[in-house]
């Protein structure tokens, strides 16, 4: 180990070569095996990395088609349940930000965050529709709408098969996404369940990111069935 990094980044502790590891991804040794992936073999770091690049990449790309098409989505579905729609994206990306852990203080900042992105969200969609309403702007075509919720209905149903097959050959010890949980991820759990404050606590898996893919690759689907019907 470089002479450069004797303690942990992270929580500071000395490294020894019996607590101490080299990343399989990036090749980090400035942590200790307490932000180790067992079975991955990645640092909480890669691991963390790697969940973000699935979480806001799916939020972003979802969000910018229901507002760069919302006018072929306010004629195929009723706005009482667009509302829903929209508000549970920036309610589940809040859930994410707070993980692992949920206290009663977070939770009201997960539900004032939420209100104020639903807001900024649902009063983009208004003023994008109704710009769509005048002449003198471009539309757009109906052919792209239907193009565009098709061709994201069927990635996000492919992304959620894909995430189960992974889920089910984990069991068999056959790994196709390296992400599993650091022991600090264990310690803070444990942590948590002594404090009266605390609401739940939430281990991130690729359930919570299959639910989001196959929910709104429903959505898009039925907004391109429903388009070009």
């Amino acid at each position: 180990m470089s002479d450069d990094f004797s303690n942990c980044r992270n929580c500071g502790v000395e490294l020894q070569p019996a607590n101490s590891f080299t990343c399989a991804n990036c090749g980090r040794n400035d942590l200790c095996i307490l932000h180790k992936g067992s079975g991955s073999g990645l640092c909480s770091v890669c691991l963390d990395r790697f969940r973000k690049r699935l979480i806001y990449p799916t939020f972003a790309i979802i969000c910018s088609v229901l507002l760069i098409f919302s006018p072929y989505m306010f004629a195929k579905i009723p706005f009482f349940l667009i509302v829903p729609v929209i508000l549970f994206l920036p309610f589940w990306l809040m859930i994410e930000a707070s993980r692992p852990v949920i206290t009663y203080s977070k939770l009201k900042k997960i539900f004032m965050n939420t209100a104020l992105l639903s807001v900024f969200l649902i009063f983009i969609l208004i003023v994008l529709w109704q710009i769509n309403q005048f002449k003198s702007f471009i539309r757009i075509s109906a052919g792209l709408a239907s193009t565009a919720f098709l061709i994201l209905g069927v990635v996000l149903f492919l992304l959620g098969f894909i995430y189960v097959l992974s889920t089910s050959l984990g069991r068999l010890g056959i790994t196709l996404f390296n992400y599993d949980y650091p022991e600090e991820t264990s310690i803070l759990l444990k942590k948590a369940g002594k404090d009266p404050e605390m609401i739940g606590t939430l281990k991130w898996d690729l359930k919570w990111i299959t639910g989001i893919n196959f929910i709104y690759g429903f959505i898009f689907l039925y907004l391109y069935i429903s388009s070009s019907g």
